[in-house]
């Protein structure tokens, strides 16, 4: 009989551990340390200016950069980061990356998501809720300038910037990055990549405490059953076909829904958003190639559309000819 109850109190043991440190790490993934901002635009030669905005949450305060090229901007480019990132993305380096753009006739917004860098906040929800801080951005964007505005993200930012272009409904081109395409299922299958813990016993009861620890459900933020509501939008994915950490089948799976407008670019890189740093001329160009291609069809478009004062006219004319 002593045998049974103490087999019963180590399994009590353990499954109270193992709650426990499900409980420590689940917080630790949704409250990550802030990066500083260590450095600025100007250091980079970029004209900039620092603005404040308030997320679509109507609460949360948003803080960034905006970036002006020399002469007029043919779009606003909004950069949307990582997670557990800031505005910088220096393994990306936003700044640089911005230098390339602004050089080329583009406007970039950076910004810090929620709990990130300079905003408000204090803890992450993978997208769910950063949907609404892109969705913020673009408002303030909209606000204060008349371009077109293109969404760039990666991983965490990649797919919040699609959940944020289906709600809009009026982004111009997207690029993104090494996106998931729903977060319940990556998390279910991969979450032990981030919390370096065996996928059992720890991922299942994790999964049952994210919307404990955050108040969100992780199946809110599903780009794929979002991206069927997106009628016209050229979308650019890139990822690395040996992606460590987000599988390059997720871009697969979400590029799938519509090959005549999705465009899949999968590289060589066997690690996460390591595209840029390991062919960054070639990762320039296919953005730059892109976004130009995506403005091109914009004009082209509307030069072929009818002109409202010849169709009326020729509709009077018409209605005037007896036959």
């Amino acid at each position: 009989m002593s045998i049974i109850w103490t087999l019963i109190g180590l399994v009590a043991a353990f499954t109270v551990g193992v709650v426990i440190v499900s409980v420590v790490v689940g917080i630790r993934l949704t409250r990550k340390p802030r990066l500083p901002i260590s450095t600025t635009p100007d250091r980079y030669g970029l004209n900039y200016r620092s603005f404040e905005t308030t997320s679509r949450d109507g609460t949360t305060n948003l803080r960034g950069w905006v970036m002006e090229p020399e002469h007029a901007a043919k779009m606003t480019v909004i950069f949307a980061h990582g997670y557990g990132e800031s505005r910088l993305q220096e393994n990306i380096n936003f700044l640089s990356l911005s230098t390339f753009f602004v050089a080329r006739h583009y406007r970039v917004v950076l910004f810090d998501f929620r709990g990130c860098g300079e905003s408000d906040g204090n803890e992450t929800t993978i997208g769910v809720l950063e949907k609404l801080d892109v969705l913020g951005v673009i408002d303030y964007v909209r606000k204060v300038y008349a371009e077109p505005i293109g969404l760039y993200g990666v991983s965490m930012g990649a797919s919040a910037s699609l959940l944020a272009a289906a709600e809009d409904g009026n982004i111009h081109a997207i690029v993104a990055d090494s996106p998931f395409s729903d977060l319940r299922t990556y998390l279910s299958d991969h979450l032990s990549v981030w919390t370096k813990l065996p996928r059992l016993p720890f991922t299942p009861i994790m999964m049952r405490m994210i919307p404990w620890i955050t108040g969100v459900k992780p199946r809110e933020a599903n780009p794929y059953e979002a991206l069927q509501r997106l009628s016209h939008t050229p979308i650019l994915f890139i990822h690395g076909r040996g992606d460590d950490a987000i599988p390059f089948a997720e871009s697969e799976r979400l590029a799938a829904i519509d090959p005549q407008r999705f465009q899949l670019w999968g590289t060589d890189s066997r690690r996460h958003v390591r595209s840029h740093v390991e062919q960054p001329m070639t990762y320039r160009k296919r953005l730059l190639d892109f976004l130009d291609a995506s403005l091109a069809q914009q004009v082209s478009a509307t030069s072929l559309a009818p002109d409202d004062d010849e169709e009326k006219k020729h509709g009077k004319a018409q209605k005037s000819c007896p036959f």
